[in-house]
């Protein structure tokens, strides 16, 4: 027999549950869906068991077994991580009816409230504050994996359902175009400046991620179409294949990089090893220090979107070529436009008239 589920009657105003075919109203239209939600809690609390109430654990890892053929190595490792540090936090034991929103708040609290750093000496924590979207993005992975069991109906219902997230901040990562001659030079001047200059002139010229740069091989690079093809196993969400355009600076680049690395990553280090993720971003960090603005990976794509709306590009061509399925995360760059008031003076004149 299936749970009867909360639902929302306009007529009334109200939500409304039916219990032994009769409807129970649980919260009005002003108190909120949660309000709903919480009253149907108490009332179903004791009135069905939770189906397989096994330790919390177990569940997190087949959702991790789940996932492990399903998503991109750089997804699941994610899950792996956060899953990990959850499973730590609450032990071997815990069950899933005994499972309250509480642990996650207390897990974030005491174990992700500050930033922590490997160093030779172990781990240590540096005393800065974690950011909204680290701890909102660690809440999201566990919150999808008893999602995910509740779908599977594994678990009759998330325990943690109602936990809350922190507000997702967007990131106010945007290089100018001083800026960006000014990172050119410090890199040309560094000891791998070559081979990170050919890295991030690939990133600024194609707007791609900074994972497709760094993982692109010659098997990719497609000299008759000028482009890079990852096929749908390697790209992002695994459902179409990936190109990426070429300009002409990028496609000179990747036809010597080719030349000289028939096999393996193109872009690589000075000591000729592929560019690993956390080596890319140190590098990036220790040049921010030097030029005193911030400088990250996804810094540079977001130059390239901000760059190509300032330029009149449509954003559905921009969002094709970043390789986004939607408008959505795009929409999110337009916050950085606001850094230009050149080109928000332009915009003022012609939506007034003042100019053609």
């Amino acid at each position: 027999m299936r749970r009867p589920e909360p639902y929302f009657k306009k007529s009334h105003h109200a939500w409304y549950v039916n219990l032994n075919g009769r409807p129970k109203r649980l919260a009005t239209e002003d108190q909120g869906e949660k309000a709903a939600w919480d009253h149907y809690d108490k009332i179903m609390a004791g009135r069905q068991p939770v189906k397989h109430d096994g330790p919390v654990v177990d569940l997190l890892d087949r959702f991790l077994d789940h996932h492990k053929s399903k998503s991109a190595d750089a997804t699941f490792q994610f899950y792996v991580n956060a899953l990990d540090s959850f499973a730590h936090y609450i032990g071997p034991k815990l069950r899933i009816s005994d499972l309250k929103p509480f642990h996650v708040y207390d897990w974030i609290d005491r174990n992700h409230k500050s930033v922590k750093r490997a160093t030779s000496k172990g781990t240590v924590d540096t005393g800065k504050p974690t950011s909204d979207n680290y701890r909102r993005n660690l809440i999201r992975a566990v919150k999808a994996a008893f999602r995910w069991a509740e779908h599977r109906e594994h678990i009759d219902r998330s325990p943690i359902r109602h936990v809350e997230l922190p507000t997702a901040r967007a990131r106010e990562v945007y290089l100018t175009p001083e800026q960006w001659e000014k990172l050119v030079a410090e890199v040309s001047k560094s000891r791998d400046g070559g081979s990170l200059l050919d890295l991030i002139t690939a990133m600024k010229e194609t707007g791609c991620r900074p994972q497709e740069a760094r993982r692109v091989e010659a098997r990719h690079f497609d000299q008759d179409g000028r482009c890079w093809i990852f096929p749908i196993d390697e790209s992002k969400g695994k459902k179409d294949k990936r190109v990426v355009l070429l300009t002409d600076k990028v496609f000179e680049i990747c036809q010597r990089l080719a030349l000289k690395y028939p096999d393996g990553p193109l872009f690589r280090t000075s000591a000729g090893k592929p560019w690993a993720r956390r080596g890319f971003s140190f590098r990036l960090y220790c040049l921010s220090k030097k030029l005193e603005f911030k400088v990250c990976p996804y810094a540079i794509r977001h130059t390239f979107a901000t760059d190509a709306i300032v330029r009149g590009v449509d954003l559905q061509t921009i969002a094709t070529l970043m390789g986004h399925v939607d408008l959505n995360m795009l929409s999110r760059i337009y916050q950085h436009i606001k850094r230009r008031s050149d080109h928000l003076r332009a915009g003022l004149k012609k939506a007034t008239g003042e100019v053609a």
